[in-house]
C-alpha cells in the first residue's frame, strides 16, 4: 500500500515538474517572421443590392491574433458601406449601394501583422441581384372611408 502510494505521489510531481518547466516565457519572439496571408473571404456569395446600411451582410476573414485587416468594396454602381466589428476586425458588415440591374461586387482584404507587415490584397467578386422597391402608389389606392360621406378621390 505504502508502495502504491509513493508511486502516484511520484507521479503527481513529476506531472507538476513537467507542466510548470514546459511553460516558459519567451521574450525573443520574432514578430516580423510572421507572413502574413489571407486565403479565404467567407460571406454570401450572392446577395440583393438594397443599399439600406441598417441590413448590412457579413463577411469575415480568419482570425491571427495581433493582425488588423483594412477592407474595401465596390460595385460598378460605387464604393460600399463597410463597418467593422467592435472587437474583431476581420469581421466586416459590407452594404453594396442599390442597384436595378445584375451587377459584380469586389471584396479585398490586407492583412496586417503586429510588426506592420502587410499581405497581398485578397479579393472575391460576389453577385449583386437587383434591387427594385415597388412603388407605393400602387399599394395605396383610393380608400375614401365607409362612412359615405366622403367625395371619391378624382
Amino acid at each position: 500500500m505504502k508502495i502504491k502510494k509513493l508511486y502516484i505521489l511520484s507521479a503527481l510531481m513529476l506531472t507538476f515538474a513537467v507542466v510548470f518547466t514546459a511553460c516558459e516565457d519567451k521574450d525573443d519572439y520574432d514578430y516580423d517572421a510572421i507572413v502574413p496571408r489571407v486565403l479565404q473571404i467567407t460571406g454570401p456569395a450572392e446577395l440583393a443590392a438594397h443599399g439600406l446600411t441598417e441590413f448590412p451582410i457579413r463577411y469575415e476573414v480568419p482570425y491571427r491574433g495581433g493582425s488588423t485587416w483594412e477592407w474595401t468594396a465596390s460595385s460598378s454602381e460605387g464604393n460600399a458601406t463597410i463597418v467593422l466589428d467592435d472587437e474583431y476586425s476581420s469581421i466586416a458588415y459590407i452594404t453594396f449601394p442599390q442597384s436595378s440591374v445584375i451587377d459584380d461586387g469586389v471584396i479585398t482584404v490586407v492583412e496586417t501583422t503586429y510588426a506592420g507587415v502587410s499581405s497581398e490584397p485578397f479579393s472575391r467578386t460576389v453577385q449583386l441581384n437587383p434591387f427594385c422597391p415597388y412603388p407605393m402608389e400602387e399599394w395605396v389606392g383610393d380608400y375614401t372611408g365607409t362612412s359615405g360621406s366622403h367625395d371619391p378621390v378624382v
